[in-house]
């Protein structure tokens, strides 16, 4: 489950990434790699460790991803921000309908 949600996330993110920069996808692919290898296994083990709730996790990682988005490709700080929040808001979201959506099939795992 760790590496198919992991891999969602990515493939989400990458494609919204590129198509909303208008950025090539291999110009971005090692950039989000590395800033979702970086973000996505700390938001994770913090999730099934602590009692901290999500939303926070995603703030956090939104802001961080703003940053390193904002230092890999040299983007102003308010488009770094915006294309964090859409790119983890989107993610968060559909993956969230897939859960609801094989746990009504499946039932909770």
């Amino acid at each position: 489950m760790f590496y198919s949600a992991f891999l969602f996330t990515l493939i989400t993110e990458w494609l919204l990434f590129t198509w909303l920069c208008k950025e090539t996808f291999r110009n971005t692919f090692v950039g989000l790699v590395l800033i979702n290898l970086t973000t996505w296994p700390i938001c994770t083990y913090l999730y099934n460790t602590t009692s901290i709730h999500i939303i926070w996790l995603e703030l956090g990682v939104m802001l961080t991803e703003a940053v390193m988005i904002k230092l890999w490709w040299k983007f102003p700080p308010m488009r770094a921000a915006i294309y964090a929040i859409v790119m983890n808001c989107s993610s968060w979201l559909l993956g969230s309908l897939i859960q609801m959506s094989l746990d009504d099939f499946w039932g909770p795992q």
